[in-house]
């Protein structure tokens, strides 16, 4: 039986991913695809199943498999809470939310059967498991620091934030490849503006993340650099998918490739990765919640404290 899917928000970052739930559409992984926006312009024109402007009326009328929420961060978690009062899995953008008891209450009270999963993009991206692979067989040794940068030429939308539409990914990231907790490192920057913000983090170990995120930059940023123990060090493109790395010799500081540039395959985009890694996760009966349940709560705490 194929799928009736809802997505809740038409907006720049909702059109990508109903491109990709028009794909999925064409392979028969998708039946039915529903679109909800508060803006009856956004709905104008959308090749798609049905469309409506209130997500009440949505749950209402139709017979969904799953829903997808990519709204402005205030609405996520009230329109997630929603979507599984009514039993169904949902796919919702990042932050969970903008306040942080709120959210520490919505996930202490969880159905047993909720399935969430949360857009950390960058968790299904071709690369960055390839990156993780390296970390993992030892190839830069104890991973020393981890830099993050997303810059772009695009003006800030209205009433986003960088922490919370820019960094979150970067926070993630970076407490990922350092296998640590945010509260648990010393925040040592955390400088915000209005369209940039630039953030410095500590291990207890004393491995250090830095984070670097902006609209309106000359150029697009998309990296995230790697520097091991061993004075080895991997970059890594996530818009080109490319990976490339070095070892700093002792001898005057000469260049050593360790493995070239490698320019990981894309056999489909990381937002449609998401998708099926979602879909997939949806066959099961067992209930989930990804990232973990700690993940989310430690970084909305972070953001909270200092974001």
């Amino acid at each position: 039986m194929t799928k009736s899917i809802a997505l809740v928000g038409c907006g720049r970052w909702g059109s990508n991913h109903l491109n990709v739930l028009q794909r999925l559409r064409t392979e028969g992984l998708i039946g039915r695809i529903v679109v909800c926006d508060v803006d009856p312009s956004k709905l104008s024109g959308l090749e798609v199943d049905a469309s409506y402007t209130s997500f009440g009326e949505v749950l209402r009328h139709e017979s969904l498999d799953a829903v997808a929420v990519v709204t402005p961060p205030d609405s996520h978690l009230s329109l997630m809470e929603q979507a599984l009062e009514h039993g169904l899995p949902v796919l919702v953008e990042k932050p969970l939310s903008d306040n942080h008891d709120a959210l520490e209450h919505s996930l202490a009270t969880l159905h047993k059967d909720a399935k969430i999963m949360v857009g950390y993009l960058l968790r299904h991206h071709p690369g960055m498991h390839a990156l993780r692979t390296h970390i993992d067989a030892g190839l830069v040794g104890k991973v020393v620091s981890v830099t993050y940068v997303r810059t772009t030429r695009r003006s800030r939308p209205k009433g986003a934030d960088p922490v919370k539409t820019l960094a979150v990914h970067g926070l993630d990231i970076v407490a990922w490849l350092l296998s640590s907790p945010l509260m648990e490192m010393t925040t040592n920057t955390a400088s915000k503006y209005e369209d940039w913000a630039e953030i410095g983090l500590e291990t207890k170990q004393g491995a250090t993340g830095v984070i670097k995120v902006g609209w309106n930059w000359e150029d697009e940023g998309r990296q995230i650099i790697v520097v091991g123990e061993t004075g080895s060090q991997i970059v890594f493109d996530f818009g080109t998918g490319e990976l490339t790395s070095v070892n700093l010799l002792e001898n005057f500081g000469n260049l050593s490739s360790l493995f070239g540039p490698e320019t990981v395959p894309y056999k489909r985009e990381a937002l449609e990765e998401e998708w099926r890694a979602f879909l997939e996760r949806n066959r099961s009966s067992k209930p989930y919640v990804f990232p973990s349940l700690n993940t989310l709560l430690d970084q909305s705490a972070w953001i909270e404290k200092y974001g």
